[in-house]
C-alpha cells in the first residue's frame, strides 16, 4: 500500500441523537471524504452548508442497527474508514494519530479497536471498552444483528487494541420517559434478532445481559450457562464466563461464583476480567488470601483476542489495584495498602476519585484505623474543603461511638489545628463546640460558640450559653449582642 492511502470519516447518527455539524470542522480537514449517516433521515438538517469532502446520508429508518451502518459503509470510497459516533469527540491530533495508523500497509489484514470511555458532564468516567473502529475496506467488514451490532468480516483479521487515542462519548442526559421509550425499543428490536436468529450466540449474550442489567440475574446466568457449554472456547463464552461469576455474587453465592470462576479461568489463564470478577467473589466470601491473588493477576491483557470478549479498560488501569488494596487492607496489612492506594490515585480518573476515597475512608475506619482515613481526607482540602469537612466529621463520629469523647476530641483538634480552614463550615464548629463542652475545655468551648454564631447557627441554645459565658466574663456589651441577635433568629424561625 502506499502512503497516500485514502481515509474516510464515518459519522453515525442514531434515530434519537442529535448531531451538529459544526464539530467536524476542523477535523474534515485531516481526511479525504466525511460521511454523516441519520439512522432516521428526519433527524437530519435541512439545507445545510457542508464543506468539499462531507455528505450527509439521509436512511429511512427500518428497525435495524445493522443496516443502516452498512448502507454508510456501502458510500465508502476511501481505502479505509473510522467510524465515529455522534456524540463521540474526536480532536485533530488524535484524527493525525488514526490517520498515521491508515497508512501502515498491515492495515489490510487488521482491524483497529479504540478505547471508547463515556463521560459524564462532570468528566467522571462512566464506562470503558474497546470497539472496532478503523479498518481497510478491502476487508469486506459488515455489522449484524439489529441492535447490539457486531462487526464480522469473510476472512480472520487480527484485532489491535489501542489505549491512545482515547475516544470520549458523551453519556447522554434524557428524561425518564424518553429513556422508556428507548430502552423499549431496544427491548422489541432485540426479540426480533432473538426470532429471526434463535440459534446466533451473540443475540443470546445479548439477551443474558439485558437480563441482568435489568436485575434478573437468575435468568442472566440461565443464557450464559448455555452459552458457556454451547460456546466452548469462544470469547462469548469466556464473556459469559465473567457475568456469570458476577450473577451469582449478586444472588447472594459468591463461594459458587468463585469457585466456578476458578475453575473457568483454566482455560484462559491471562483473562484479567475475570480474575477481577473472581477477586470480588472472593472478598465478598471472606476469601482474604485468595481474593488478593486473583486481583494480582487481574492486570494482565489477553494476548489474542476479538470485540467478541468482554473488555474493562479500567481494570488493568487501575480496578485491578483497588481491588489488592481491599484485599490487603482486609488482610489488615494497612502499611502495604495505604502504599498502593498512593500509587493507585494517581491512575484513577479525577471524576472517580470522590468515591474511591469515600469507600476507602469506610475501609480504614472498619479496621480501626482514623488516622489513616483522615490521610485519605487531607487530599481533599484544598480542592473540595466540604467534601472534606463532610468527611472529617464522619471520622470524629466514628471515633466517638468506638472510643469516646476524648478521643473523639483529640481527633478533632489535631485536624482543626492542622487545616484551621475547616473552621468555615458550621457542621464542623458545632461538633466542636459540643466535644469541647464533654471533654471541659472551656476555652474551646467558648472560642467555638463564637463561631458558631459568626456563621449563623440557627440553634438556640447556642446563643444562651453564649450569652452566660459572656456575662460570666463580664463582657456585658457583647452579651447584649448576641442577645438581639438570638432575639432576631427567633423572630425569623417563628415567621
Amino acid at each position: 500500500m502506499v502512503m497516500d492511502t485514502t481515509l474516510t470519516l464515518c459519522v453515525f447518527v442514531r434515530p434519537e441523537g442529535h448531531f451538529e455539524l459544526s464539530t467536524l470542522a476542523f477535523v474534515s480537514r485531516l481526511v479525504d471524504e466525511v460521511i454523516i449517516a441519520f439512522a432516521d433521515g428526519r433527524n437530519a438538517p435541512d439545507s445545510p452548508r457542508l464543506s468539499a469532502n462531507m455528505r450527509l446520508l439521509n436512511l429511512t429508518w427500518e428497525d435495524d442497527f445493522s443496516k443502516a451502518r452498512n448502507r454508510l459503509l456501502a458510500e465508502v470510497k476511501s481505502d479505509s474508514l473510522f467510524l465515529l459516533e455522534y456524540n463521540e469527540r474526536l480532536q485533530p491530533d488524535q484524527l493525525k494519530t488514526i490517520r498515521r495508523l491508515a497508512q501502515d500497509p498491515s492495515l489490510t489484514s487488521e482491524i483497529h479497536c479504540f478505547r471508547i470511555d463515556v463521560v459524564s458532564a462532570d468528566g467522571s468516567v462512566l464506562e470503558s471498552t474497546y470497539e472496532p473502529r478503523l479498518w481497510h475496506t478491502e476487508t469486506q467488514a459488515q455489522f449484524s444483528g439489529r441492535i447490539y451490532e457486531r462487526l464480522e468480516t469473510s476472512s480472520q483479521p487480527r484485532f489491535k487494541y489501542h489505549d491512545d487515542p482515547i475516544i470520549k462519548q458523551d453519556f447522554e442526559h434524557r428524561t425518564d420517559e424518553q429513556e422508556q421509550v428507548i430502552g423499549q425499543r431496544n427491548i422489541d428490536l432485540l426479540e426480533m434478532q432473538y426470532i429471526d436468529t434463535p440459534a446466533d450466540c451473540h443475540t443470546r449474550y445479548c439477551i443474558g445481559l439485558t437480563y441482568m442489567m435489568r436485575g434478573e440475574f437468575e435468568l442472566g446466568l440461565e443464557f450464559f450457562s448455555q452459552l458457556i457449554n454451547e460456546f466452548k472456547d469462544s470469547d462469548f463464552s469466556r464473556s459469559a464466563m465473567v457475568f456469570s461469576v458476577e450473577c451469582l455474587r449478586k444472588l447472594g453465592r459468591p463461594q459458587d461464583a468463585f469457585e466456578k470462576g476458578l475453575d473457568w479461568v483454566q482455560s484462559c489463564p491471562d483473562y484479567g476480567e475475570l480474575w477481577f470478577f473472581i477477586g470480588r467473589a472472593a472478598l465478598e466470601s471472606n476469601q482474604r488470601i485468595k481474593a488478593h491473588a486473583a486481583f494480582k493477576k487481574a492486570g494482565q491483557i489477553p494476548q489474542i483476542c476479538t470485540p467478541d470478549l468482554y473488555r474493562d479498560p479500567a481494570v488493568h488501569d487501575y480496578r485491578a489495584d483497588i481491588g489488592c488494596v481491599q484485599a490487603l487492607a482486609s488482610l489488615r496489612r494497612a502499611d502495604e495498602a495505604e502504599s498502593l492506594l498512593a500509587d493507585v490515585r494517581t491512575r484513577v480518573p479525577e471524576g472517580d476519585l470522590a468515591d474511591l476515597d469515600h469507600d476507602f475512608i469506610d475501609i480504614w475506619l472498619q479496621l480501626n484505623q482514623p488516622k489513616r482515613a483522615f490521610n485519605v481526607v487531607e487530599a481533599w482540602i484544598e480542592k473540595s474543603p466540604e467534601w472534606a469537612s463532610t468527611a472529617l466529621l464522619g471520622i470524629v463520629e466514628y471515633c466517638f461511638n468506638s472510643q469516646g469523647p476524648t478521643q473523639a476530641y483529640l481527633m478533632y483538634q489535631g485536624s482543626i489545628a492542622a487545616y484551621e480552614s475547616l473552621l468555615q463550615f458550621l457542621p464542623v464548629v458545632i461538633v466542636g463546640a459540643a466535644l469541647s463542652d464533654m471533654v471541659d475545655d472551656h476555652d474551646s468551648h467558648f472560642n467555638h460558640l463564637q463561631l458558631c454564631v459568626q456563621l449563623g447557627s440557627t440553634e438556640r441554645e447556642h446563643y444562651r450559653t453564649l450569652i452566660r459565658l459572656l456575662v460570666e466574663r463580664g463582657e456585658l456589651d457583647r452579651a447584649s449582642e448576641i442577645t438581639e441577635l438570638e432575639a432576631k433568629l427567633m423572630t425569623e424561625k417563628d415567621a
